[in-house]
């Protein structure tokens, strides 16, 4: 029994030995297969960061080179703006030294402007007073018609108040204060140059032949004149610069023992009171 028993025990440490040299043996190829692999992992480990520093170094430099460009472009930038502004400062300059002959120039060229501005001060006040103060020509009347004379009258500032203009275009139809058609235009023109002169107030005075009665003659020369102020007002004179009386045969122009004198004896005539 302690035979088989040493028997087994030897074949048991054989065994475990052999175990024991194949753990060994496996434990080193593991070990040899770990190195190599950590060989390999330091060379790629070691390849990665090579590359790395190489990228890097690489992007450094183009950023070094967009510096530089950079830096250029500023200098050539700043040159520029200050060859620029050198420019500038010196039109700049120029401009302020301008020869004195030239302030001159303009200075008298500026006098002959004021001079004739002056000048034409006269002229565009007398044009400017024409304009307000129009005459017959500027009215557009008929020369020689009363209402002409009374627009040269008022327009000229000469002369004094209760000047008389005739209107011998007003007519009325035969014993009545009522007037015709005829009448018309002469009293539109008397309106128009009324509106011209605002300030113009005149009295319109009627006058008969000497035939008939005294006071019916009265009666239809004041009824006439009235009828031409109305007409007047009707046409925008304001009533307070118009007045109206009859006189009858009281003041006579012509000869009344004549037809042709007593055709002038009636009539209408426009006094000027206020100018």
């Amino acid at each position: 029994v302690a035979g088989d028993v040493a028997e087994g025990a030897k074949d048991a440490a054989k065994a475990t030995g052999e175990a024991v040299k194949g753990a060994a043996e496996k434990t080193a190829e593991v070990a040899g297969d770990v190195a190599e692999g950590a060989k390999d992992a330091a060379k790629a480990t070691g390849d990665a960061v090579k590359g790395a520093a190489e990228k890097t170094a690489e992007v450094a430099g183009d950023v070094a080179e967009g510096a530089k460009d950079a830096a250029k472009a500023t200098g050539d930038a700043v040159k520029g703006a200050a060859e620029k502004t050198a420019e500038t400062a010196k039109d700049a300059a120029d401009a302020a030294t301008k020869p004195k002959e030239a302030n001159k120039e303009d200075e008298s060229v500026a006098t002959k402007k004021e001079d004739a501005a002056k000048e034409s001060k006269p002229a565009a006040k007398k044009e400017a007073d024409s304009a307000k103060k129009p005459n017959a020509s500027a009215l557009k009347l008929s020369k020689g018609t009363a209402e002409a004379k009374l627009a040269d009258f008022l327009s000229s500032g000469k002369g004094k108040t209760n000047e008389a203009f005739t209107l011998n275009n007003v007519k009325f139809e035969t014993n009545s204060s009522k007037l015709t058609s005829k009448s018309n235009s002469q009293l539109n023109n008397v309106a128009k140059v009324l509106k011209s002169y605002p300030n113009v107030k005149i009295r319109l005075e009627g006058h008969t032949d000497s035939r008939g009665k005294a006071d019916l003659n009265n009666k239809l020369s004041e009824a006439r004149a009235k009828a031409v102020k109305d007409f007047l007002t009707k046409k925008g004179i304001a009533a307070k610069r118009l007045a109206s009386k009859g006189y009858g045969s009281k003041k006579p122009v012509g000869d009344n023992n004549t037809e042709a004198g007593r055709a002038k004896n009636r009539r209408t005539d426009l006094v000027v009171t206020t100018k």
